[in-house]
């Protein structure tokens, strides 16, 4: 459901914006049988099952509401100003949090319209500002441990496993909030442009599943565990190469992008987040004050003149603890477009 206004305050001032409301129900059924032989190739029936089937099944169902408006602002349009508000309640949350509310703020301004600077050099400029908070929820079930059972029955009897996931206390939605400045610059009867973006966005309440010692029964917890921000900067260049009264017409496009991300902190005295692994004891992790995504794994063993040492053996020799040897981000990205 949504209500939308727009009304001319003045002849320079005028608002529009939206109201409205959200309700979801998701439910997910999933339903699994697979057999290695057939007694009648081809046909694919349940009956015509040769052997024992494996079977699956999954239900998930939640349901969240949401409330949300926004309001927008022109003045003599080289003016303008944005608002946003939201707020959602998710079944996915605990009943004290399953209330959140995230907003939003944003700017800009044509200061080549303003001040009256259009030129057959600089065509238009825009300078930009905004601020901005979103929240998230969990998937469904978390809360509470469950059941499981398992594909593989004990004469005949299915058996059931209780959940390897101790169940949070207090578990709170993430929350990402995200600065950014911008520039918009347009030259030559807006032949050649320039977009250059800097944001900072940081990310709090992330919700993992941190692993814990077995002895408790359980293999991980899911909890509030970790703080990430990232920063970097954007750049846009566009071009009219060609232009051709023929029809023959060359447009490029270049984008670069930096982006420089930061384990700001992971839950209580938590040295590391295993993100992924493989073989070897190579992992991918996350550590506080370091990158997020190092890649650690055995190196080689060097000399002060970092020369590899090489063993009796005839092998280079491996360090015995992990060190680091990588990241999973790049440096920087980018690309080239030609459209003719």
């Amino acid at each position: 459901m949504i209500f939308s206004f727009n009304k001319n305050i003045t002849e320079d001032i005028s608002i529009d914006g939206v109201l409205g409301a959200n309700y979801m129900n998701h439910k997910y059924h999933f339903m699994y049988l697979s057999a290695s032989e057939l007694t009648v190739p081809n046909l694919y029936t349940i009956t015509n099952v040769r052997g024992n089937a494996s079977s699956s099944m999954t239900d998930r169902e939640y349901e969240s509401n949401s409330v949300f408006g926004s309001a927008n602002f022109s003045y003599k349009h080289w003016l303008f100003l944005d608002f946003t508000a939201r707020n959602d309640w998710s079944s996915t949350l605990p009943e004290d949090n399953w209330s959140y509310f995230y907003p939003s703020v944003g700017g800009s301004f044509i200061f080549t319209n303003a001040f009256g600077l259009e030129s057959d050099i600089l065509s238009y400029g825009k300078i930009r500002a905004g601020w901005a908070q979103v929240g998230n929820a969990t998937s469904p079930y978390q809360l509470l441990a469950t059941y499981g059972a398992s594909s593989d029955p004990f004469n005949g009897v299915a058996q059931y496993y209780y959940s390897r996931t101790l169940p949070p206390i207090g578990l709170e939605p993430e929350k990402t909030a995200t600065m950014e400045l911008g520039v918009n610059l347009k030259f030559l009867n807006n032949r050649f442009g320039i977009d250059a973006t800097y944001y900072d966005k940081v990310t709090k309440n992330q919700i993992l599943a941190v692993d814990i010692a077995p002895s408790s029964g359980f293999n991980s917890m899911l909890l509030n565990a970790g703080e990430i921000e990232n920063k970097g900067i954007e750049l846009l260049l566009t071009g009219d190469i060609l232009k051709s009264k023929s029809g023959l017409n060359w447009n490029m496009t270049i984008n670069w992008a930096k982006n420089d991300n930061k384990v700001n902190e992971l839950y209580g005295d938590l040295e590391s987040y295993q993100i992924s692994s493989s073989w070897g004891g190579l992992t991918i992790e996350a550590r506080p004050g370091e990158e997020f995504g190092v890649i650690r794994a055995a190196g080689y063993v060097r000399d002060d003149a970092g020369n590899i040492v090489v063993g009796e053996d005839g092998l280079p020799m491996a360090t015995p603890d992990p060190i680091e040897i990588g990241c999973i981000t790049p440096d920087w990205t980018g690309g080239i477009r030609n459209s003719f």
